[in-house]
Parts: structure tokens; C-alpha cells; sequence
């Protein structure tokens, strides 16, 4: 797959909308894809005049937290259904035993 395609089946396809999708599709060269992907993060960006990005932040932060606790051993995490949970909702509010 491309560059482009790899990213989009990453933990970031359960952000993707479905023209962002058929955006990526019609990218043709790395610097396009570097691009499409600053621009994606900054539409999600809550605080657009701060330097730093908490949306993104957040996220991969969850993409990390969601590796580590939901490994599925083929299959990442982040990319398992508990891994879309946990990275579009965020941590339970509580857990029962």
C-alpha cells in the first residue's frame, strides 16, 4: 500500500470522514500526504492560535495507552473495536470489578 493508504488504515481511520478519505486517494507524492495531514489535524485543533495541537495530542497519547492495553497480537490495539472505544470516547468513567 502507499503511504498514504498505510496511514489511513492506522489508528487514525477512525477519524478519517469519507472525503478526507477520497482526498487521500487522489494524493500522488509525500510532500501532498504531509499536507493533507497537517491540514487534517489542524480542522481538529480546538485551540488553532496555541502552537501545540491537544486534540492530536490526546489521541496519540490514546493510541498509545490502547496498544499497550488492548493487543490483539496480529492486530494493534488501536486498531480493535475496545481500541476505537477507548480512542473516540476516551478512559471509562468508572469501572466496575
Amino acid at each position: 500500500p502507499t503511504e498514504a493508504a498505510a496511514w489511513a488504515e492506522g489508528p487514525v481511520r477512525w477519524l478519517l470522514l469519507p472525503e478526507e478519505r477520497r482526498e487521500l486517494g487522489r494524493l500522488r507524492s509525500t510532500s501532498e500526504l504531509a499536507t493533507f495531514r497537517e491540514q487534517f489535524w489542524r480542522r481538529r485543533d480546538p485551540t488553532p492560535e496555541d502552537p501545540e495541537n491537544p486534540a492530536q495530542a490526546i489521541f496519540l497519547e490514546r493510541v498509545e495507552i490502547a496498544d499497550r492495553l488492548y493487543d490483539e497480537g496480529d492486530l494493534d490495539g488501536s486498531r480493535s473495536d475496545r481500541g476505537r472505544a477507548f480512542l473516540l470516547l476516551g478512559p471509562p468513567s468508572r469501572l466496575r470489578l
